[in-house]
């Protein structure tokens, strides 16, 4: 069923949504060759075979648009991973066209994420080798470490306080709907200043799960990945964390099967400390 939100261009390699082909088309990037091949005026993030740029447009009504693209190369793909995408391996499927497929669904579960422009796929020797995945800026966005270091630093305790348990929060709120992240890092959330409140936009969406039951393994990790990165990034208390853990449970003094929940994110939690990176070297330019 042909669905007017999105238009097929280019032989069916690239997906835009109807909303931005104007701005596409003014901008001359009609095809899946024409987007991959944008020059990277500003690198946010690279390692053999993806990289992440920044790039700007402007519409026909003379606005700026600015949008992430998300590149994934075919020497991304080991001689394995093409055989594993070949026979349709569970999650061998290429990860640009999967991310955007999950935003799209996030979206319909009312979850907040950064507006998909397009998507577009390459292939070769019948599978996917090369994509990409296009998405507007989360306007005045910032991943919640940096801001909890950078605009809660000088803030009063409540504030902070508020900032964590509503965390905590879009925790229990996006696992009660099914889902699992993969990689609940602070980094990977995105908050945006609403008055005195915040909306909290969902980013790397390609690893998640659901929307269905899943084993408490899996939420632990969740669970843990998020606690790690608000000790490691944002720097934050022990206190502070049960704050985040508060507002999760909906709790406000933890009970006795809190604390073993605790106790065994935690174990996680020190298991991550000693992880080491996928890639030796990341070019990142917000983090130099």
């Amino acid at each position: 069923m042909h669905d007017p939100e999105y238009i097929t261009l280019d032989d069916g390699k690239l997906t835009v949504a109807s909303r931005f082909l104007p701005l596409l088309q003014a901008a001359g990037l009609d095809s899946f060759d024409k987007i991959m091949a944008l020059p990277a005026k500003i690198v946010i993030r690279a390692v053999p075979g993806r990289s992440t740029i920044r790039v700007e447009f402007t519409s026909p009504t003379g606005d700026t648009v600015v949008g992430y693209l998300k590149r994934y190369g075919e020497e991304y793909l080991s001689p394995f991973d093409k055989l594993l995408r070949l026979v349709r391996w569970p999650g061998s499927d290429d990860e640009a066209a999967r991310e955007w497929r999950k935003i799209l669904l996030l979206r319909t579960h009312n979850f907040l994420t950064a507006i998909p422009i397009a998507v577009g796929q390459s292939r070769r020797g019948g599978i996917v080798t090369s994509s990409f995945l296009l998405q507007q800026e989360i306007p005045d966005g910032l991943p919640a470490d940096d801001y909890i270091l950078q605009r809660l630093a000088s803030a009063p305790h409540q504030r902070k306080w508020k900032l964590y348990e509503k965390l905590g929060k879009l925790a229990r709120t996006f696992q009660d709907a099914g889902f699992i992240h993969k990689d609940f890092y602070l980094k990977h959330i995105f908050v945006v200043e609403r008055g005195d409140d915040w909306d909290l936009y969902l980013i790397d969406l390609q690893r998640v799960l659901g929307p269905r039951a899943h084993r408490q393994r899996w939420h632990l990790k969740d669970l843990s990945a998020l606690t790690h990165s608000a000790r490691r990034r944002a720097h934050l208390s022990l206190p502070n964390l049960l704050r985040i853990y508060r507002g999760y449970a909906g709790i406000t003094k933890l009970r006795a099967t809190d604390k073993q929940l605790v106790a065994s994110i935690w174990q996680r939690v020190l298991k991550l400390r000693g992880r080491q990176p996928k890639y030796g070297r990341i070019w990142n330019a917000a983090k130099p």
